[in-house]
């Protein structure tokens, strides 16, 4: 489904399937979508344009920030390089399940189950690969550099040329993973997920490896984070062990303020908002 700005339904689609990832393009005209029934959907602003069947149960996509190129993992392994018109322009084979793609200008980078980050041309060559301590959950590029979470906790920043700067641990235990991560200006922003105890946190580090700031929750699972210009918006749900089901889901929004001594941290001052912006837009679905 497509909404505007003021959450009107401007179209949906039915996959018939589930769809694993969305990724939309930096100017809003281009969405695409990943699919369990090995069909890569893409739309422009008024529904869809076409399909592309990869004989590949889908996972990870990212589009190109020019709007020329498609990337998409695999199950299978592979990373598919594609055209805006479908044309498939390069394909690279990893070990495993590819989750995560991002584009860094032209180049692909995609990381899989096994924990290896490669980076490829745009006709899917290997340029380099390295391999991190846990499967590869995110990751996103930024300015030559990439932020990657892994399923066992680390926050990882890489350089575009594959050096590791630096892997800092997320949360208290070794069960815990980043489940997804983001950049708010310029700073790094993961969410992890405690997978043995339940509960998690989001948490805000600068690129010198500091923890500037971190929200945590014992019952509440944080699984999305994404950011623009002012917030942070993160999504969480809560896991009902009786029911064998999700029971709640909610919404924050977190914000930069300014304090006295001129340093910049992350405040809840946005929670509110955020909670009342999910009410209205859940009540406006069910009414439709």
């Amino acid at each position: 489904m497509l909404f505007d700005k003021n959450g009107n339904l401007l179209w949906k689609f039915n996959a018939m399937t589930k769809v694993k990832r969305v990724a939309i393009s930096e100017d809003g005209s281009i969405v695409a979508a990943s699919s369990y029934d090995g069909n890569l959907y893409v739309f422009s602003r008024e529904g869809l344009k076409w399909k592309r069947y990869l004989e590949d149960k889908l996972a990870g996509v990212s589009i190109s920030k020019d709007n020329q190129l498609i990337a998409v993992g695999g199950f299978s392994g592979y990373v598919y390089i594609l055209s805006l018109n479908g044309e498939i322009l390069g394909a690279y084979l990893t070990k495993m399940p590819v989750f995560a793609v991002d584009f860094d200008k032209t180049y692909v980078v995609a990381g899989d189950y096994n924990g290896t980050v490669v980076y490829l041309s745009p006709n899917g060559t290997l340029i380099w690969k390295i391999q991190l301590r846990g499967s590869i959950w995110d990751l996103e590029t930024f300015g030559g550099k990439i932020l990657v979470g892994t399923a066992n906790g680390d926050f990882s920043l890489l350089s575009n040329n594959g050096n590791i700067l630096w892997e800092e641990h997320l949360g208290n235990t070794t069960k815990i993973g980043v489940f997804d991560v983001s950049i708010f200006k310029r700073y790094l922003v993961g969410v992890a997920v405690d997978t043995e105890n339940g509960g998690g946190g989001i948490y805000l580090v600068d690129e010198n490896e500091t923890i500037l700031w971190k929200f945590e929750k014992a019952d509440e699972y944080f699984l999305s984070v994404d950011s623009n210009n002012n917030q942070i918006i993160v999504g969480t749900s809560i896991w009902d062990n009786k029911r064998k089901a999700w029971n709640k889901s909610k919404i924050y929004a977190f914000g930069i303020v300014e304090n006295k001594t001129k340093k910049k941290t992350c405040g809840v001052g946005f929670i509110l908002i955020g909670v009342l912006v999910a009410i209205v837009l859940t009540k406006k679905l069910m009414r439709d």
